[in-house]
């Protein structure tokens, strides 16, 4: 039990680290954007360089970092049914940190789609807590084919970014982004098992190929994160991962680690439905956010969610 609670209380903080650095971050990105003046809302060419050059991204970089081994910390003490969840506070944090540099209160109806990501995430974990057993047996086939579709999920999400505008640009780029770090947090599980308990039948293969893929992994999704921070505000971009995050990693969880051996027919329903609660209220967090960018004609209104070269 001391475990699960320093777990809990190591997520906690990765949240609140996760909330300041994607804040930094985008601010800088926005930043670079009005000074590069580029008409392309992918972040690449002059815009890394500019970025690379940017104090708080930097920063903001560094600080995801440590929310990164932290967060790692708590996946080696508990499950991810329980861990990834946590992550959703980064929500509120990320308001509360806009609200306060701009002094200004957040709209009710945000604060209420926020309430509702959170209530439905919060039975999300409880529910997966109640459900879902921690024995786990990770078998290499089903870990290729769970990390395989994952990567093909964050792929497609990607795709959808680069052609698309306005918040469905942001909300697809941060979806990329939180599906690959959903696979990083699985991946990182199962890394912590094979080190700890040597469950599974992966020595084989060892632990090289799965921290291979948590690298991959880690790449991808900073880039599509990046391009998210382009296209709308930090609320939006953390709201989308701290919710699908958890979904894939515990899905993850479930068909890669084998966490979901004491899974009922009710547990399933509810988990699905707690899923889909969810993921709309991020829906209308990015469609609705007043710091969002709009898309009229088919071209970006804000020129500042454009960065990069031609």
């Amino acid at each position: 039990m001391t475990g699960v609670l320093t777990a809990i209380g190591l997520a906690v903080v990765a949240a609140m680290l996760f909330a300041v650095a994607a804040t930094l971050q985008n601010g800088a990105v926005s930043e670079v954007a009005e000074g590069v003046g580029a008409r392309s809302a992918l972040v690449r060419g002059n815009g890394w360089r500019e970025l690379l050059r940017a104090p708080m991204w930097l920063l903001g970089g560094l600080l995801a970092a440590v929310g990164s081994v932290t967060h790692a910390g708590a996946l080696v003490l508990a499950p991810l049914a329980v861990v990834q969840p946590i992550g959703v506070l980064a929500v509120p944090f990320a308001i509360l940190i806009a609200a306060a540099r701009v002094r200004r209160r957040p709209p009710w109806p945000l604060l209420l789609t926020v309430l509702v990501c959170l209530a439905a995430v919060a039975l999300f974990v409880t529910l997966a807590d109640a459900h879902l057993g921690a024995t786990t047996r990770p078998r290499f086939g089903g870990v290729v084919a769970a990390a395989a579709t994952a990567a093909l999920l964050a792929g497609g999400l990607s795709v959808l970014g680069t052609r698309s505008v306005g918040w469905l640009r942001c909300a697809a780029f941060a979806a990329a982004g939180a599906t690959a770090f959903g696979l990083v947090s699985a991946l990182m599980r199962l890394i912590s098992l094979h080190i700890t308990t040597g469950a599974g039948d992966l020595d084989d293969a060892g632990i090289l190929l799965p921290a291979l893929g948590v690298v991959v992994a880690l790449v991808a999704g900073g880039w599509a994160v990046q391009q998210a921070h382009a296209a709308g505000a930090p609320a939006v971009v953390v709201g989308c991962l701290t919710v699908i995050d958890p979904i894939v990693a515990v899905t993850l969880g479930i068909t890669m680690l084998g966490e979901g051996g004491s899974t009922t027919p009710a547990g399933v329903a509810g988990l699905v439905g707690c899923a889909v609660v969810g993921l709309g209220a991020v829906v209308a967090l990015a469609r609705h956010h007043p710091e969002g960018r709009l898309a009229t004609g088919g071209t970006t209104v804000a020129v500042a969610s454009a960065v990069g070269g031609p």
